[in-house]
């Protein structure tokens, strides 16, 4: 009888521990679990989320917002340079309309100065093809940018493209985004050309 009630004893012994330790352990996952909904809430707008199929909300991609922002900045000026400065005889006029979407008057002020330079009809005289080969992009904080842009132009028959460098300036803001006109959701604002000048080397 005895020896009945000691193995009773350890056997509500053993349980007890185990059951001590089950409630440590799902304590700790309790602690782990909510330790993870704090960073996560502290951390939630740092993130771009989107809803799974199942319309869990999970993160796109582990890009903080202000570089997401800096690719669509960099994104929209460097639509536009390719618009405005990739031409032929054929296209240029749809492509200068096309870029008109994205920048102010400025983009229609360089268009009439090119024009008055006798630019596009020099391009359809040689049958010469335009296009930007290079462009190098820089923001500041205050939405201002800074681009050196290689343009090559190239006619029927020339062994080699004639290569110039060109340096704009200008600021943008953030607007609607209307695709396919303005897919980025930006602006440009007093663009200019500091710098044009053909490359001898």
């Amino acid at each position: 009888m005895e020896k009945t009630k000691r193995e009773i004893y350890r056997s509500l012994a053993k349980n007890n521990a185990t059951s001590r330790a089950s409630i440590i352990g799902l304590v700790l996952v309790s602690f782990a679990a909510m330790l993870i909904v704090y960073l996560m809430h502290i951390n939630h707008d740092r993130y771009v989320y989107g809803l799974s199929k199942d319309k869990s909300l999970l993160p796109l991609e582990l890009i903080e917002k202000e570089d997401l922002e800096d690719v669509y900045e960099k994104g929209h000026i460097s639509h536009f340079i390719s618009l405005f400065y990739t031409v032929n005889q054929f296209n240029y006029k749809e492509q200068i309309e096309k870029s008109f979407w994205l920048i102010d008057d400025s983009g229609k002020r360089l268009y009439e100065d090119y024009t008055k330079r006798g630019h596009y009809n020099n391009l359809i005289q040689s049958s010469s093809d335009q296009y930007v080969k290079e462009i190098n992009i820089v923001t500041n904080d205050e939405n201002n940018f800074k681009a050196a842009i290689l343009v090559a132009i190239n006619k029927p028959n020339q062994k080699d493209a004639r290569l110039y460098k060109i340096i704009v300036e200008g600021s943008f803001e953030k607007t609607a985004a209307d695709y396919p006109k303005n897919p980025y959701g930006y602006m440009i604002y007093n663009f200019r050309e500091t710098q044009y000048s053909e490359i001898t080397e």
